[in-house]
């Protein structure tokens, strides 16, 4: 069974073979066909960021644009829970069953309501973390990298990217001011350095666009 980071990079990698298309905010596509430089393909030139940032804010967009920041249950349903078997979806999830409740629990619905609503069904499982990640009212997501391969940057990448979109449609559910938590200055200077500068020029194009 592939991983969820798998799926997500397999329609992550579709969706820069066919453009970035996003009806409502094309804008996005602009930005991301900017980073590098020929024919998008499973590997491309790029200007700017490293292949594991870029992937990395590939996925961050694909997942607010096109998946429309579902909740994490939803986008684990979205990729597990397609053939009527809970089974993958529990893998996948971290929810370990019984061959037994595999029979007696009859869809993903009723399973993630067990773990919802019934404490003793959790604490016996041992799945604390897995009952707060249902149980949180927003979609929240953790994104990694290793060390060493620049996560300041991207940070500061997708800030100025957000802020891009929120000044191209006004209306639109984008990020218009950021809390950053850091371990001492030096980030947060690097940070601001980053999203000045990529600012300046996602705010040129778009005036040329305007114009």
């Amino acid at each position: 069974m592939q991983h969820l980071y798998e799926k997500l990079r397999d329609d992550t990698l579709k969706w820069r073979k066919d453009g970035y298309p996003c009806q409502d905010y094309p804008l996005i596509g602009e930005v991301l066909r900017h980073q590098f430089e020929g024919e998008a393909g499973d590997r491309v030139q790029l200007k700017y960021l490293r292949e594991p940032q870029f992937q990395s804010l590939e996925l961050y967009w694909y997942i607010r644009l096109v998946m429309e920041t579902p909740h994490i249950v939803d986008l684990y349903k979205h990729y597990y829970d397609t053939t009527g078997d809970i089974r993958d979806f529990c893998e996948a999830f971290g929810i370990p069953i019984t061959p037994n409740e595999a029979i007696l629990i009859q869809n993903v619905d009723a399973i993630i309501k067990l773990v919802k609503e019934k404490p003793e069904f959790f604490k016996q499982k041992r799945i604390d973390p897995v009952y707060e990640a249902i149980s949180l009212p927003y979609a929240s997501y953790i994104f990694a990298l290793a060390m060493g391969t620049g996560k300041t940057v991207l940070i500061g990448t997708i800030i100025a990217t957000e802020f891009a979109m929120a000044l191209r449609y006004p209306d639109g559910k984008f990020m218009k001011n950021a809390l950053v938590f850091a371990p001492g200055t030096t980030i947060i200077e690097s940070l601001r350095e980053i999203m000045v500068s990529l600012l300046m020029v996602l705010m040129w194009k778009q005036l040329q666009v305007a114009k």
